[in-house]
């Protein structure tokens, strides 16, 4: 006769922890939190503070505070490592930080690095985006306003009161501006054909989005809030170096654990390859022209702050 073992006490508790959590990413989902919602439930920008109470407190009963997200929602297996959770905080324990930037800046890298860093979840003010939270963002779905992720991305300028602080991301316009070309194109890791450079749709689109760039820098350098500039040149020179600055504004350790944790997964999901598929110049002297002066009008706010100045390299 084959006798039947029991299961172990550590494989049953792993199997309650993991129905826990898909019933909790399911009831996320059901409610359906997209871009429009979040632009309307969120862009009264008279909302009084007792508003902001009751805006972070309707997700409370969503989100057990003892689960561990360390399992993300993914079919890419490569991407889950055990040594370096990844969990939501708990209800309203943290402060609203906004990861500010312009298109194009590198903030879904960045969410990467600061989920390792801290083994909390960030979050978007944007809405969710459903690829992001299926490649492990699980935080990209919940409403930022419930306190339990640690930032959340936001490029709109009319939402920077909502915040309690702000960490500016800046990055060298001309990359960020061929970034978000790209994406518009070919989506979150490809790249735009090179053709597509040569048209009034790229010409049409510096002239937008160069201006987009300066506004949104220049308002979320002037916030009366507490502030962190990083620039994303920076944050590939040196992540780790950056990181220590992120955290200490974000009042938590870094410890050298959480330091492997990074060394150990810098890249993430829908971080474009570094290489440039362009062997020419895309940017005509006229483009040049208007992107230069509006990197010494930022340039000029960094300097009176004491701060780094913009980064202007090219490899064309």
């Amino acid at each position: 006769m084959v006798s039947l073992k029991r299961p172990k006490k550590s494989l049953v508790v792993a199997g309650i922890v993991i129905i826990l959590n898909l019933l909790v990413i399911n009831k996320v989902s059901q409610n359906d939190w997209d871009i429009q919602r979040a632009d309307s439930h969120y862009g009264n920008q008279s909302s009084t503070s007792q508003d902001h109470l009751n805006q972070r407190s309707h997700i409370s009963d969503l989100l057990p505070v003892n689960v561990t997200f360390s399992l993300m929602s993914t079919t890419d297996s490569s991407s889950i490592d055990l040594r370096c959770p990844v969990e939501f905080a708990p209800p309203r324990s943290r402060p609203l930080v906004a990861l500010a930037s312009a298109p194009g800046s590198g903030s879904t890298w960045t969410r990467h690095l600061i989920e390792q860093a801290t083994g909390i979840y960030t979050g978007s003010a944007l809405g969710c985006h459903v690829a992001l939270k299926q490649a492990g963002f699980l935080g990209d779905c919940v409403d930022y306003f419930s306190g339990t992720t640690i930032v959340g991305k936001v490029h709109k300028t009319g939402k920077k009161n909502l915040f309690d602080s702000i960490i500016l991301l800046i990055r060298n316009p001309y990359h960020s501006l061929q970034s978000e070309f790209n994406r518009h194109q070919a989506g979150k890791t490809g790249f735009a054909h090179p053709s597509d450079f040569h048209t009034p749709e790229w010409r049409d689109f510096v002239r937008v989005a160069s201006n987009g760039w300066e506004n949104k820098v220049t308002v979320y350098l002037k916030t009366t809030k507490p502030l962190l500039v990083v620039h994303y040149e920076a944050l590939k020179e040196d992540p780790v170096k950056e990181l220590k600055k992120v955290l200490s504004f974000l009042d938590l350790p870094f410890d050298e654990y959480r330091q492997e944790c990074v060394r150990n997964n810098l890249e993430g999901s829908f971080h474009r390859p570094e290489n440039n598929t362009l062997n020419f110049d895309p940017y005509t002297d006229a483009m040049r022209t208007n992107i230069e002066r509006r990197i010494i009008r930022v340039n000029k706010i960094l300097y009176d702050k004491g701060l780094r100045l913009v980064d202007t390299a090219t490899s064309w």
